[in-house]
């Protein structure tokens, strides 16, 4: 996470990634399928943002059942509840009871943690607050270089205190257990930890609600979670699920449309740093901040789009990359580590134009605008 952490409340989601919904056939066949009662769409609210399922069943999805999964995600890592077991943790409680969400986006954090040397990290909290990025808004005039390498020391993920059962153990061991049964509470030990689980939390459940569509029989659809997505299926226009990924721009009004992905059964996250800022001794500073120093992370990369298996994947390694930085990203997505993503990086050259980086994956998938 050196981080562009979008929150539950959506004040940091960049690249909002739409849907474009074109097909190959003709607009009669399209609006055969569009008026098809197949054809439903279920949309909502929910963890500070707008969602939105696009599937063709004979069956129906109820909505508040959609709305149920993710209001209980958010009891769960939502730093806008108060009630939430991440809000109850960062509060200062010394031990707090946890579920099996929390648990989940515990044990898949240690893992992109390691993968991408910190540049992941769920503990940044403090950081975004001093910085008046996170939910606290503590905005800060000028960086105090002493406080940041402070602020440090509570970053360390891997020596997070678990108490699972009857034993204190760490992340590590809780991964590698075969006993779900027991009970685990997370303990403030050492300098007080305060996680932010906002640059993987919306990939996370778009996941949660693409396995209940699985489970209900639901053979194609795209879910869209604060510009989260996954597509399952064939769109039955005989087409893949078409998906429009932002150009990068300053202005929220100047929205438009800087490529075009088709996709098969595959997440897609969006993470970018040309819209959300702060202001720091009168410069402004974008949002995305490394956790390994401390300080905002200064790179030519404007977005990264991640293609993968699962939206937490996808939307926490989207993350990553604007922290490392467009050559770190490269090298990452050529090694073995990075063999099951694709990306599609959106970097400024040295002219100041718009560069393009696409993995081998994508380029039959990928259509770019280069006007």
């Amino acid at each position: 996470m050196n981080i562009i952490f979008r929150t539950f409340q959506s004040l940091f989601i960049q690249c909002i990634i739409y849907v474009v919904l074109f097909s190959s056939c003709s607009n009669d066949v399209a609006l055969e399928y569009k008026k098809s009662n197949l054809r439903k769409v279920i949309k909502g609210r929910a963890q500070g943002t707008t969602y939105s399922i696009k599937y063709f069943s004979e069956d129906t999805i109820v909505k508040k059942d959609i709305d149920s999964i993710l209001n209980e995600i958010d009891f769960s890592m939502s730093t806008w509840n108060k009630e939430s077991i991440i809000s109850k943790f960062n509060s200062g409680q010394d031990s707090v009871l946890l579920d099996k969400h929390f648990i989940s986006n515990l044990s898949l954090s240690l893992t992109y943690h390691r993968a991408t040397e910190g540049s992941f990290n769920p503990l940044v909290k403090p950081l975004l607050d001093y910085y008046g990025l996170g939910s606290a808004n503590e905005n800060t005039l000028s960086i105090d270089t002493g406080k940041i390498q402070e602020l440090l020391k509570s970053l360390q993920l891997d020596s997070v205190k678990l108490f699972k059962g009857s034993r204190v153990c760490k992340i590590d061991e809780l991964m590698l257990s075969s006993n779900l049964s027991e009970s685990v509470r997370l303990l403030q030990t050492g300098f007080r930890k305060q996680f932010d689980f906002n640059a993987i939390a919306q990939g996370y459940s778009v996941d949660i609600v693409a396995d209940y569509f699985i489970n209900s029989g639901v053979s194609s659809f795209l879910i869209e979670l604060g510009g989260e997505m996954y597509a399952k299926g064939i769109h039955p226009s005989g087409d893949n699920w078409l998906i429009g990924i932002d150009k990068p721009s300053s202005e929220e009004e100047a929205r438009s449309i800087q490529a075009k992905l088709r996709v098969l059964d595959k997440a897609i996250a969006t993470s970018g740093n040309y819209r959300k800022f702060t202001k720091i001794d009168g410069v402004n500073i974008h949002h995305t901040i490394n956790p390994t120093t401390g300080f905002p992370a200064k790179n030519s990369l404007l977005s990264a789009t991640v293609v993968a298996n699962d939206c937490a994947t996808a939307d926490a390694f989207a993350t990553a990359f604007m922290v490392m930085g467009l050559e770190k990203s490269i090298g990452f997505l050529l090694s073995e580590q990075g063999e099951t993503l694709d990306a599609f990086l959106i970097y400024e050259g040295k002219d100041r134009n718009y560069k393009f980086y696409t993995t081998q994956g994508l380029e039959e998938m990928l259509e770019i605008d280069l006007n």
